[in-house]
């Protein structure tokens, strides 16, 4: 049974969203594709994104943080036989889905931004996360059916307990050692309760600036 981890997160100051702020985008860190090259349909409005604009600036992020829980799981028990590094991608890959989820969920996004959102980015990290994981055979209702795995049995309503139910469920997945599982879940539950939050931070600043197409039905 794994041990119960309690995780606290200060969430980063917000600072207020105001026209011609100046502060940083992730379009113009990432490299995103300008709205000026966009096709026509692709933009509702001046200053508004499409999602896969959005989502083609978002990968790095949500591979990075793949690629992160990959590394440090590996450890001095890893095995690597080809199947056992195939296995502990695909599954660090479910669990950064779970975290972008979770994200978009708490944001103030609309659920159908957030589905738009979602969609984009999804067919875009497969393409990457196959290669990723050395092989063409993870089709996406597995990362999904996976993500959901991680979630289950989680507080919907406290984003931190669930960024700890990810990392309990990952160390489980991959069968860390007991020995080893406190400590590991400790530090990457505050890694990704950090993801979350930050990333709960960009999408409410999407949203306040009408970074994606503005749609009919608004989350209240």
């Amino acid at each position: 049974m794994t041990a119960t981890t309690e995780i606290s997160i200060e969430s980063p100051a917000v600072p207020e969203t105001r026209p011609g702020a100046a502060k940083a985008d992730l379009l113009e860190l990432a490299g995103a594709t300008p709205t000026s090259n966009l096709l026509p349909h692709e933009v509702s409005a001046p200053g508004h994104f499409a999602a896969d604009s959005l989502a083609f600036a978002y990968v790095i992020v949500a591979n990075t943080l793949a690629e992160t829980l990959y590394e440090a799981l590996a450890g001095p028990y890893g095995n690597l036989e080809a199947a056992h590094l195939k296995h502990r991608r695909g599954e660090v890959c479910a669990a950064a889905w779970a975290s972008i989820q979770v994200a978009l969920g708490a944001s103030s996004l609309s659920v159908q931004q957030q589905r738009k959102f979602s969609h984009a980015l999804r067919q875009r990290l497969l393409v990457q996360w196959d290669e990723y994981r050395g092989s063409q055979d993870i089709p996406g209702g597995w990362l999904d059916s996976r993500a959901s795995s991680y979630l289950q049995n989680g507080d919907t309503e406290n984003a931190v307990k669930l960024a700890v139910r990810i990392v309990e469920n990952l160390v489980d997945a991959l069968h860390v050692p007991m020995h080893d599982r406190i400590g590991k879940t400790r530090i990457l539950a505050g890694l990704v309760g950090h993801r979350i939050v930050s990333d709960v931070c960009l999408f409410n600043e999407w949203a306040s600036r009408g970074k994606l197409s503005r749609d009919s039905n608004p989350k209240k």
